[in-house]
């Protein structure tokens, strides 16, 4: 088995290590654009609700605007958590794509590497090749001079 060869395997191996992270890059992405819409959807819902209409509420029971008050601070507590699922996620994400990363790299650096070898046992055939035509060209006019 050729030098190079002997890097299939493990090209194989990070090639595919690649591509699961590849998978987990894009679900990691989805999610964190999932979770920036939920947050988009709350924050609409707190300013349509956090901005009470002032003569609309005066025209509320007591008991109704201290529930609307009450659903407004669940609102803002949600956008509050909401929020640091994002930055989770979005932490998460660059984490995921460091990973990715390198295994990209391991892979680029092992084809690199076969690739190389190839060359390197390629040039190694042309020199071999070259010096057998050489030696049978040298027994050809030994034979000659010697016939």
């Amino acid at each position: 088995m050729k030098r190079a060869d002997r890097l299939d395997p493990a090209i194989g191996v990070a090639t595919r290590r690649q591509i699961e992270m590849s998978k987990s890059l894009a679900a990691t992405r989805q999610d964190l654009s999932l979770q920036e819409d939920r947050l988009r959807t709350l924050k609409t819902y707190l300013d349509d609700y956090g901005s009470g209409d002032g003569d609309r509420d005066a025209a509320l029971s007591p008991t109704l605007l201290r529930e609307r008050r009450a659903f407004v601070q669940r609102l803002s507590a949600a956008v509050r958590h909401q929020e640091e699922t994002v930055a989770a996620c979005g932490q998460r994400l660059e984490e995921v794509r460091i990973r990715w990363r390198e295994c990209r790299s391991r892979v680029n650096a092992l084809e690199s590497a076969a690739d190389r070898l190839r060359a390197h046992a390629r040039e190694e055939t042309r020199r071999r090749e070259q010096a057998d035509e050489d030696e049978t060209g040298i027994q050809m006019v030994l034979r000659r001079r010697g016939g």
